[in-house]
């Protein structure tokens, strides 16, 4: 009996929640769309993997908990329908795929762009990024249609600064795909994973990345709970502020790499978070003086239709602080969100932006001359 009541103490002691928030830097990428340096754009030249690369360098220099993520649609530009694609994009995926494996990036979803050349390319692409690294491509809906075997492992689970991570990830069904391929429904392949992750690897938190649209993955997570954050692919745009679904955070950076995602974390491990309530009461006074200066807004406008635009952004701002209070009093943790820039003038790492230029520029880089 008394082994028994030991036991049963250990137990507890063992499963009791830490009262120590644990601190996380959560970066997040989507749609790179085969992107590997500056964009191009006359007005504001953004972009580049190299800039990326340095930017985060500094986080893993001072070794700062983190954890990198990419939701899909990253090696190519497009899906053509033949499966054929360029020797050029081959180079500039590549570059992707090296850049990814020597920054760790944790986990790699495979979006529907991502099938251009066919899985074995995929496969081949963490063949040649092992001198880096580890090329870490995940699926949880692609299957071989043959074998009925998925082609990429379905989930990761990452331990960081004492939390324990699930992530998996999700394809978009379509046309075009090879015949061999078979993408499982979605919110099917959610359910499971979730169940998996929460019950069987004992996730603490759990992210999904969703090669969806922003519309499909937030009507996927008014399906399915247990999901923390969900990083969007498909029908890139940007989400200027974290979108709130149910209690999962639907995160996009937009396309092509010129912003990089950056959420920080101070997750409460077994509860919601306690020193909240100054944060909760500022909010909540907020909010009551934003909504009376849209009634009085909205009076004015019968007689000024100009202060429509001041109207606008008060209901947008009164959107936000609503949808902030809905996370603080719903989610185990509390986070800062931004979207990284990677403006022109942001330095380089040498080695990735050596890469490029050889991609972009092969003449400038000729190979060396064999003895």
């Amino acid at each position: 009996m008394a082994a028994a009541i030991l036991a049963a103490c250990k137990k507890e002691n063992r499963e009791a929640p830490s009262a120590t928030p644990v601190n996380l830097h959560v970066f997040y990428t989507n749609d790179l769309s085969g992107e590997i340096d500056l964009c191009g754009c006359p007005s504001h030249n953004m972009g580049g993997v190299s800039r990326r690369a340095q930017f985060l360098e500094r986080f893993i220099t001072l070794q700062e908990p983190m954890l990198q993520v990419d939701a899909g649609n990253g090696f190519f530009r497009e899906v053509p329908n033949d499966y054929r694609v360029s020797p050029m994009d081959r180079e500039r995926a590549l570059v992707l795929a090296k850049a990814a494996a020597r920054l760790e990036v944790d986990a790699l979803n495979v979006g529907w762009q991502d099938l251009a050349a066919g899985p074995e390319f995929l496969l081949e692409l963490q063949e040649k990024a092992k001198a880096r690294g580890e090329l870490n491509l995940i699926s949880s809906n692609l299957y071989g249609k043959d074998t009925d075997k998925p082609l990429f492992p379905t989930e990761r689970i990452i331990e960081r600064n004492g939390l324990r991570i699930g992530i998996f990830g999700l394809c978009r069904p379509g046309e075009g795909l090879a015949p061999a391929l078979l993408v499982r429904d979605p919110a099917q392949a959610a359910k499971a994973m979730v169940k998996k992750l929460r019950k069987e690897k004992q996730a603490d938190l759990v992210i999904g990345l969703f090669n969806l649209g922003l519309a499909e993955s937030a009507k996927l997570c008014e399906q399915v709970s247990g999901i923390d954050l969900a990083v969007v692919s498909g029908l890139p745009q940007f989400l200027w502020n974290p979108q709130l679904t149910g209690q999962t955070l639907l995160l996009q950076s937009g396309m092509g790499g010129k912003y990089l995602g950056q959420l920080d974390l101070q997750y409460h491990p077994g509860k919601k978070p306690k020193d909240q309530r100054k944060e909760l009461k500022r909010l909540k006074k907020e909010l009551h003086r934003v909504s009376t200066r849209i009634g009085d807004t909205e009076a004015q406008m019968k007689d000024n239709p100009s202060l429509q635009a001041q109207y606008n952004d008060l209901v947008n701002d009164k959107a936000g602080i609503e949808q902030k209070l809905k996370a603080m009093q719903s989610l185990p943790f509390d986070y800062k969100f931004a979207l990284a820039p990677m403006d022109a003038n942001l330095p380089v790492d040498n080695e990735i932006a050596g890469w490029v230029r050889q991609v972009l520029n092969p003449q400038l880089n000729p190979a060396p001359v064999k003895p």
